[in-house]
């Protein structure tokens, strides 16, 4: 992106300093997302996935969020929350990156035996396989799902996880 801005900067200097811009500003999110990530496990233990997501969405100005719980909430395994949480950035991140979407819908549900999380935008299909090689993809995390008691459905523009 930054190299295809300096080629253009010749041709329309307006559009090259806006791609240009949008780039310095993904560089700063992802700047701010990794310093969340590093201390994501001691904010998980202490927070849990609810709190965690919940701050998340306080501090994002990016996407608008819808956050619903339904049923009494209970706690999960911690590895299920590490895991959840990790789909869950990876599905913002998949969001954020594509722009086509701006509305994330979260539901906790646990008024059933097996409590399940639904994220659904709109807007954009999700993808399997990510067009940024540096992200790992969502597959690797689906096939992982077993390993944490848990199973993805992904479905257009939702993802449901069950949590076993």
């Amino acid at each position: 992106n930054l190299q295809f801005s300096l080629n253009l900067f010749e041709l329309n200097p307006v559009k090259a300093k806006e791609l240009i811009d949008n780039s310095i500003k993904l560089l700063d999110d992802s700047s701010k997302e990794l310093k969340q990530t590093i201390f994501e496990p001691a904010t998980l233990s202490n927070l849990g996935i609810i709190n965690c997501i919940k701050k998340f969405i306080e501090n994002n100005n990016i996407l608008n969020f819808s956050f619903n719980i339904t049923g009494k909430e209970r706690p999960l395994i911690p590895k299920q929350e590490l895991y959840i949480w990790r789909l869950f950035k990876e599905f913002i991140n998949n969001v954020t990156y594509n722009q086509n979407s701006k509305n994330v819908e979260i539901l906790f549900n646990f008024e059933v035996n097996e409590p399940f999380m639904s994220i659904t935008n709109e807007g954009f299909e999700i993808k399997i396989k990510s067009d940024r090689p540096s992200q790992p993809d969502l597959d690797i995390l689906v096939k992982d799902a077993e390993k944490f008691s848990c199973k993805v459905e992904i479905k257009g523009e939702k993802i449901l996880i069950t949590i076993k």
